[in-house]
């Protein structure tokens, strides 16, 4: 099996300068959004909350990816934050809400991409994540006419958000004999801080799209760092007007599926193959292999002779021995007359 992880945010035409407008519209100022928005820890945060008539925006929004707050409680914490609000219908602050996400040309065509590239018969697993909300993720099935295709991994569904959400996936997968191999994760670069050039002036200017591009740029060095052996991690391919999630993920769909079982297979004829190279050589294949190697070698005069007629030498040591000379004959002689004696 193999899984494809893609970011809906990369395909969804995600900002949040189109809720800030459409807030304006209702009536709420960027400059209140923003004291709204900072949170301070410890003693001076919880004596700003005591003024804002509860939590930072901040926490509330992350609070609601995680689903820990029902869209009800959520918009009621708003109202509690804007009085104004409490004029407005529901569904006008679910439309300012959900201005942040727009489904594009560019997103249909993503999601028909997926919609091909996901099939259980064939074991590919397209899966959308991102840090999302039961709102947004309504409004994006609305505006697509259909569900998001694929398998979802949507923060509100597993109460967790950021690289946790993935980190916990990926585990998962693993848990169930998924190879790091077959796990791709495809990721956007993250933009650059916003008026560069100004340095940390930059949050003064623009502390929300700063905040957000500081945020996206944290994600991505800790999604390299989960990448090392727990899966691939390939940039998009997409451009601006074309999304190509074929081509980001082609490489990774042409390699064969690892499974456990063949990597096994592997390591043990590795094994084999290793011990039958470090069995001894038999004497011939030594003496074959010393000659082959030195072929200069020569034996020697006296080894070839001595090689050559073994028997012979032996022979003569055996007639020398057979041979007696007069000397001894003699000697013999009169041993035997003085034994006779």
């Amino acid at each position: 099996m193999k899984f494809i992880l893609l970011s809906l945010d990369t395909y969804v035409n995600t900002n949040q300068n189109f809720a800030i407008d459409a807030f304006a519209k209702l009536g709420i100022s960027k400059l209140s959004l923003l004291y709204h928005w900072i949170d301070l820890p410890g003693y001076w945060g919880k004596k700003l909350n005591a003024f804002r008539n509860g939590p930072s925006l901040l926490t509330l929004i992350d609070e609601f990816n995680q689903g820990l707050l029902s869209p009800t409680v959520f918009k009621n914490y708003l109202k509690n934050k804007f009085p104004i609000l409490n004029s407005k219908s529901d569904k006008e602050i679910d439309a300012a809400w959900n201005a942040m996400c727009q489904v594009t040309d560019f997103t249909r065509e993503a999601f028909d991409e997926a919609t091909k590239l996901h099939s259980e018969e064939n074991d590919t697993f397209v899966v959308f994540h991102s840090n999302t909300n039961l709102l947004q993720r309504n409004n994006i099935e609305k505006q697509y006419n259909n569900k998001i295709p694929g398998e979802p991994l949507f923060s509100f569904d597993y109460k967790t958000t950021g690289i946790d959400l993935l980190k916990n996936y990926v585990e998962n997968l693993k848990s169930k004999k998924i190879l790091p191999e077959d796990i791709l994760v495809v990721y956007s670069p993250p933009p650059a801080m916003p008026y560069p050039k100004l340095g940390l002036l930059s949050w003064v200017f623009d502390p929300l799209g700063s905040w957000t591009a500081y945020q996206e740029q944290s994600f991505v060095t800790q999604l390299q760092n989960l990448s090392k052996n727990n899966f691939t991690l390939v940039p998009t391919k997409a451009t601006p007007t074309q999304p190509k999630i074929f081509d980001s993920v082609k490489d990774f769909m042409e390699k064969p599926e690892s499974t456990l079982e063949s990597q096994i297979k592997n390591k043990i004829e590795t094994k084999s193959e290793s011990k039958q190279k470090s069995k001894p050589e038999p004497e011939t294949e030594k003496v074959d292999s010393l000659l082959t190697k030195n072929k200069d070698y020569r034996p020697s005069k006296k080894l070839t002779q001595a090689s050559n007629t073994p028997r012979k030498e032996e022979d003569n040591v055996e007639q020398k021995n057979t041979k007696k000379s007069p000397e001894m004959r003699q000697r013999r002689n009169s041993t035997n007359f003085s034994s006779s004696k």
